[in-house]
Protein backbone atom coordinates (compact mmCIF):
# COMPACT_ATOMS: atom_id res chain seq x y z
CA UNK A 1 0.00 0.00 0.00
CA UNK A 2 2.77 2.46 0.99
CA UNK A 3 4.79 1.59 -2.12
CA UNK A 4 1.77 2.19 -4.37
CA UNK A 5 1.08 5.53 -2.68
CA UNK A 6 4.70 6.65 -3.09
CA UNK A 7 4.72 5.61 -6.76
CA UNK A 8 1.33 7.22 -7.39
CA UNK A 9 -0.08 4.01 -8.81
CA UNK A 10 -3.41 2.25 -8.31
CA UNK A 11 -3.31 -0.40 -5.59
CA UNK A 12 -5.19 -3.69 -6.02
CA UNK A 13 -5.32 -6.14 -3.11
CA UNK A 14 -6.65 -9.68 -2.98
CA UNK A 15 -8.20 -10.58 0.38
CA UNK A 16 -8.78 -14.27 1.08
CA UNK A 17 -9.70 -14.18 4.76
CA UNK A 18 -9.86 -12.16 7.97
CA UNK A 19 -6.31 -12.33 9.35
CA UNK A 20 -7.23 -10.65 12.63
CA UNK A 21 -9.87 -13.30 13.32
CA UNK A 22 -7.61 -16.20 12.32
CA UNK A 23 -4.82 -15.01 14.61
CA UNK A 24 -7.35 -14.28 17.34
CA UNK A 25 -8.67 -17.84 17.20
CA UNK A 26 -5.21 -19.39 17.26
CA UNK A 27 -3.34 -17.08 19.65
CA UNK A 28 -5.52 -14.60 21.50
CA UNK A 29 -8.52 -16.44 22.94
CA UNK A 30 -11.17 -15.53 20.36
CA UNK A 31 -13.92 -18.19 20.36
CA UNK A 32 -16.54 -16.61 18.08
CA UNK A 33 -17.08 -17.66 14.50
CA UNK A 34 -16.15 -15.12 11.82
CA UNK A 35 -19.70 -13.86 11.27
CA UNK A 36 -19.96 -12.98 14.97
CA UNK A 37 -16.41 -11.62 15.17
CA UNK A 38 -16.86 -8.95 12.48
CA UNK A 39 -19.74 -7.47 14.52
CA UNK A 40 -17.82 -7.53 17.81
CA UNK A 41 -16.35 -4.20 18.94
CA UNK A 42 -14.57 -5.35 22.10
CA UNK A 43 -11.60 -7.58 21.19
CA UNK A 44 -8.12 -8.11 22.71
CA UNK A 45 -5.62 -5.31 22.05
CA UNK A 46 -3.36 -7.19 19.60
CA UNK A 47 -6.38 -8.45 17.66
CA UNK A 48 -7.63 -4.86 17.51
CA UNK A 49 -4.27 -3.78 16.07
CA UNK A 50 -4.40 -6.45 13.38
CA UNK A 51 -7.99 -5.52 12.57
CA UNK A 52 -7.06 -1.85 12.17
CA UNK A 53 -4.13 -2.68 9.90
CA UNK A 54 -6.12 -4.90 7.53
CA UNK A 55 -8.99 -2.40 7.44
CA UNK A 56 -6.60 0.48 6.73
CA UNK A 57 -5.05 -1.42 3.82
CA UNK A 58 -8.49 -2.29 2.41
CA UNK A 59 -9.70 1.30 2.73
CA UNK A 60 -6.70 2.56 0.75
CA UNK A 61 -7.02 -0.04 -2.04
CA UNK A 62 -8.24 1.12 -5.42
CA UNK A 63 -9.88 -2.26 -5.96
CA UNK A 64 -10.29 -5.39 -3.81
CA UNK A 65 -10.56 -8.91 -5.20
CA UNK A 66 -12.13 -11.65 -3.07
CA UNK A 67 -12.70 -15.31 -4.02
CA UNK A 68 -16.34 -15.59 -2.84
CA UNK A 69 -19.52 -13.61 -2.23
CA UNK A 70 -19.23 -14.64 1.41
CA UNK A 71 -15.85 -12.92 1.78
CA UNK A 72 -17.21 -9.87 -0.02
CA UNK A 73 -19.74 -9.59 2.79
CA UNK A 74 -17.02 -10.01 5.41
CA UNK A 75 -14.81 -7.28 3.93
CA UNK A 76 -17.84 -5.00 3.55
CA UNK A 77 -18.48 -5.54 7.28
CA UNK A 78 -15.07 -3.92 7.93
CA UNK A 79 -16.63 -0.71 6.62
CA UNK A 80 -15.42 -1.08 3.03
CA UNK A 81 -17.69 0.03 0.18
CA UNK A 82 -19.08 -3.06 -1.64
CA UNK A 83 -18.73 -1.16 -4.92
CA UNK A 84 -14.96 -1.57 -4.91
CA UNK A 85 -15.01 -5.28 -4.00
CA UNK A 86 -15.05 -7.74 -6.90
CA UNK A 87 -15.66 -11.48 -6.61
CA UNK A 88 -13.36 -13.61 -8.77
CA UNK A 89 -13.39 -17.31 -8.01
CA UNK A 90 -9.98 -18.92 -7.66
CA UNK A 91 -8.73 -21.37 -10.25
CA UNK A 92 -8.03 -24.76 -8.72
CA UNK A 93 -6.59 -27.21 -11.27
CA UNK A 94 -6.09 -30.77 -10.09
CA UNK A 95 -2.41 -31.68 -10.13
CA UNK A 96 -0.85 -35.05 -10.80
CA UNK A 97 -1.71 -37.55 -8.08
CA UNK A 98 0.98 -38.81 -5.73
CA UNK A 99 0.95 -41.85 -3.45
CA UNK A 100 -1.58 -42.92 -0.83
CA UNK A 101 0.17 -43.21 2.57
CA UNK A 102 0.83 -46.84 3.51
CA UNK A 103 -0.67 -46.21 6.96
CA UNK A 104 -4.09 -45.82 5.32
CA UNK A 105 -4.13 -48.91 3.13
CA UNK A 106 -4.95 -51.33 5.97
CA UNK A 107 -8.15 -49.46 6.93
CA UNK A 108 -11.48 -51.08 6.12
CA UNK A 109 -14.15 -49.58 3.87
CA UNK A 110 -16.03 -47.31 3.73
CA UNK A 111 -13.24 -44.79 4.15
CA UNK A 112 -14.10 -41.24 5.19
CA UNK A 113 -11.62 -38.39 4.83
CA UNK A 114 -12.39 -35.97 7.63
CA UNK A 115 -9.79 -33.31 6.91
CA UNK A 116 -6.95 -32.47 4.57
CA UNK A 117 -4.97 -29.48 5.76
CA UNK A 118 -4.22 -27.55 8.93
CA UNK A 119 -5.81 -28.87 12.10
CA UNK A 120 -7.33 -25.70 13.52
CA UNK A 121 -10.47 -25.23 15.64
CA UNK A 122 -12.79 -24.03 12.88
CA UNK A 123 -12.29 -27.18 10.79
CA UNK A 124 -14.66 -29.13 13.07
CA UNK A 125 -12.58 -32.32 13.12
CA UNK A 126 -13.90 -33.28 16.56
CA UNK A 127 -17.39 -33.30 15.04
CA UNK A 128 -16.27 -35.64 12.25
CA UNK A 129 -14.80 -38.02 14.84
CA UNK A 130 -18.09 -37.93 16.77
CA UNK A 131 -20.08 -38.56 13.59
CA UNK A 132 -18.00 -41.58 12.58
CA UNK A 133 -18.35 -42.96 16.12
CA UNK A 134 -22.15 -42.67 15.81
CA UNK A 135 -22.14 -44.06 12.28
CA UNK A 136 -20.39 -47.20 13.51
CA UNK A 137 -23.62 -48.20 15.26
CA UNK A 138 -24.91 -48.89 11.74
CA UNK A 139 -21.68 -49.45 9.81
CA UNK A 140 -19.17 -50.95 12.18
CA UNK A 141 -16.33 -51.07 9.64
CA UNK A 142 -16.33 -47.35 8.81
CA UNK A 143 -12.80 -45.87 8.94
CA UNK A 144 -11.60 -42.31 9.29
CA UNK A 145 -8.54 -40.49 7.98
CA UNK A 146 -7.36 -37.08 9.18
CA UNK A 147 -4.62 -35.71 6.91
CA UNK A 148 -2.56 -32.72 7.93
CA UNK A 149 -1.08 -31.18 11.03
CA UNK A 150 -1.62 -28.21 13.29
CA UNK A 151 -2.16 -26.95 16.83
CA UNK A 152 -5.21 -29.17 17.41
CA UNK A 153 -3.52 -32.45 16.60
CA UNK A 154 -2.75 -33.68 20.14
CA UNK A 155 -6.27 -33.12 21.57
CA UNK A 156 -7.84 -34.53 18.38
CA UNK A 157 -5.76 -37.73 18.57
CA UNK A 158 -6.85 -38.15 22.20
CA UNK A 159 -10.48 -37.54 21.23
CA UNK A 160 -10.28 -40.08 18.39
CA UNK A 161 -8.79 -42.71 20.67
CA UNK A 162 -11.53 -42.18 23.23
CA UNK A 163 -14.40 -42.25 20.71
CA UNK A 164 -13.17 -44.66 18.04
CA UNK A 165 -10.57 -46.90 19.78
CA UNK A 166 -9.24 -47.89 16.36
CA UNK A 167 -9.98 -47.76 12.65
CA UNK A 168 -8.59 -44.27 12.20
CA UNK A 169 -5.33 -42.69 11.03
CA UNK A 170 -3.75 -39.27 11.47
CA UNK A 171 -1.33 -39.07 8.56
CA UNK A 172 0.44 -35.86 9.55
CA UNK A 173 1.49 -33.40 6.86
CA UNK A 174 1.42 -34.70 3.29
CA UNK A 175 2.78 -33.46 -0.01
CA UNK A 176 -0.05 -31.87 -1.96
CA UNK A 177 0.01 -34.59 -4.62
CA UNK A 178 -0.18 -37.30 -1.94
CA UNK A 179 -3.12 -35.52 -0.34
CA UNK A 180 -4.94 -35.56 -3.68
CA UNK A 181 -4.18 -39.28 -4.07
CA UNK A 182 -5.71 -39.83 -0.63
CA UNK A 183 -8.82 -37.89 -1.63
CA UNK A 184 -9.20 -40.03 -4.73
CA UNK A 185 -8.78 -43.18 -2.62
CA UNK A 186 -11.58 -42.18 -0.21
CA UNK A 187 -15.25 -43.12 -0.40
CA UNK A 188 -16.42 -39.76 1.03
CA UNK A 189 -14.81 -36.38 1.68
CA UNK A 190 -16.18 -34.41 4.65
CA UNK A 191 -15.53 -30.69 5.18
CA UNK A 192 -17.06 -29.95 8.59
CA UNK A 193 -15.75 -26.42 9.07
CA UNK A 194 -17.53 -23.48 10.65
CA UNK A 195 -15.64 -21.09 8.35
CA UNK A 196 -14.45 -21.26 4.75
CA UNK A 197 -13.76 -18.35 2.42
CA UNK A 198 -13.56 -20.47 -0.71
CA UNK A 199 -12.38 -24.02 -0.11
CA UNK A 200 -9.85 -25.22 -2.68
CA UNK A 201 -10.28 -28.72 -1.29
CA UNK A 202 -13.93 -28.81 -2.33
CA UNK A 203 -12.98 -27.80 -5.85
CA UNK A 204 -10.15 -30.33 -6.01
CA UNK A 205 -12.57 -33.00 -4.78
CA UNK A 206 -14.89 -31.92 -7.61
CA UNK A 207 -12.15 -32.50 -10.15
CA UNK A 208 -11.49 -35.96 -8.70
CA UNK A 209 -15.19 -36.85 -8.70
CA UNK A 210 -15.31 -37.60 -4.96
CA UNK A 211 -18.71 -37.59 -3.17
CA UNK A 212 -18.69 -34.60 -0.80
CA UNK A 213 -20.43 -33.61 2.42
CA UNK A 214 -19.77 -30.03 3.54
CA UNK A 215 -21.23 -27.56 5.97
CA UNK A 216 -23.33 -24.65 4.77
CA UNK A 217 -20.74 -22.26 6.27
CA UNK A 218 -18.92 -19.37 4.62
CA UNK A 219 -18.41 -19.76 0.88
CA UNK A 220 -19.32 -23.47 0.79
CA UNK A 221 -22.88 -22.93 -0.56
CA UNK A 222 -21.35 -21.02 -3.48
CA UNK A 223 -19.49 -24.18 -4.42
CA UNK A 224 -21.91 -26.93 -3.34
CA UNK A 225 -25.52 -27.09 -4.46
CA UNK A 226 -27.17 -29.44 -1.98
CA UNK A 227 -28.23 -32.71 -3.59
CA UNK A 228 -26.73 -31.77 -6.97
CA UNK A 229 -22.94 -31.91 -6.64
CA UNK A 230 -22.66 -32.67 -2.93
CA UNK A 231 -24.58 -32.66 0.36
CA UNK A 232 -24.74 -29.69 2.75
CA UNK A 233 -25.31 -29.91 6.50
CA UNK A 234 -25.58 -27.15 9.11
CA UNK A 235 -22.26 -26.33 10.83
CA UNK A 236 -21.90 -27.94 14.24
CA UNK A 237 -24.79 -30.37 13.64
CA UNK A 238 -23.34 -33.83 14.29
CA UNK A 239 -26.68 -35.71 13.90
CA UNK A 240 -27.14 -34.08 10.48
CA UNK A 241 -23.62 -35.12 9.49
CA UNK A 242 -24.29 -38.71 10.63
CA UNK A 243 -27.49 -38.74 8.58
CA UNK A 244 -25.75 -37.39 5.48
CA UNK A 245 -22.95 -39.96 5.77
CA UNK A 246 -25.42 -42.81 6.19
CA UNK A 247 -27.49 -41.58 3.26
CA UNK A 248 -24.48 -41.26 0.98
CA UNK A 249 -23.01 -44.62 1.90
CA UNK A 250 -26.40 -46.34 1.52
CA UNK A 251 -27.20 -44.99 -1.94
CA UNK A 252 -24.82 -46.02 -4.73
CA UNK A 253 -26.90 -44.19 -7.35
CA UNK A 254 -26.67 -40.95 -5.35
CA UNK A 255 -22.89 -41.29 -5.03
CA UNK A 256 -22.56 -41.83 -8.78
CA UNK A 257 -24.80 -38.87 -9.60
CA UNK A 258 -23.00 -36.50 -7.24
CA UNK A 259 -19.64 -37.66 -8.57
CA UNK A 260 -20.61 -37.00 -12.20
CA UNK A 261 -22.05 -33.58 -11.37
CA UNK A 262 -18.97 -32.68 -9.31
CA UNK A 263 -16.65 -33.14 -12.28
CA UNK A 264 -18.78 -30.74 -14.34
CA UNK A 265 -18.85 -28.22 -11.49
CA UNK A 266 -15.04 -28.08 -11.46
CA UNK A 267 -15.15 -26.29 -14.84
CA UNK A 268 -16.36 -23.08 -13.11
CA UNK A 269 -12.96 -22.75 -11.47
CA UNK A 270 -10.65 -22.83 -14.47
CA UNK A 271 -7.44 -20.85 -14.86
CA UNK A 272 -8.76 -19.32 -18.08
CA UNK A 273 -11.85 -17.94 -16.34
CA UNK A 274 -9.90 -16.57 -13.36
CA UNK A 275 -7.24 -14.86 -15.51
CA UNK A 276 -9.79 -13.29 -17.85
CA UNK A 277 -11.79 -11.91 -14.90
CA UNK A 278 -8.66 -10.58 -13.18
CA UNK A 279 -7.42 -8.94 -16.39
CA UNK A 280 -10.82 -7.28 -16.89
CA UNK A 281 -10.82 -6.00 -13.29
CA UNK A 282 -7.38 -4.42 -13.63
CA UNK A 283 -8.06 -2.91 -17.08
CA UNK A 284 -11.23 -1.27 -15.76
CA UNK A 285 -9.35 0.74 -13.12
Amino acid sequence: MKAAQKAGKPFVVKIVGDYAWEQGRQRFGITQNLDEFVKEKSVPFLVRVLRRIQTHVAQNATRIIVPSEYLKGIVAAWGISPEKIEVIYNAVPVEKLGTVPSSVEHLSRPLVIGSLGRLVPWKGIDGVIDAVAELRNKRSQTSLVIAGDGPERIPLVAHAEQKLKGGYVFTGSLAHSDGLALLKYADVFVLNSTYEGLSHLLIEAFGLGIPIIATSAGGNPEVITDGKNGLLVPPGDTPALVGALDRLLSDEELRARLSASAKKSAERFSIKTMLASTERCIKNI
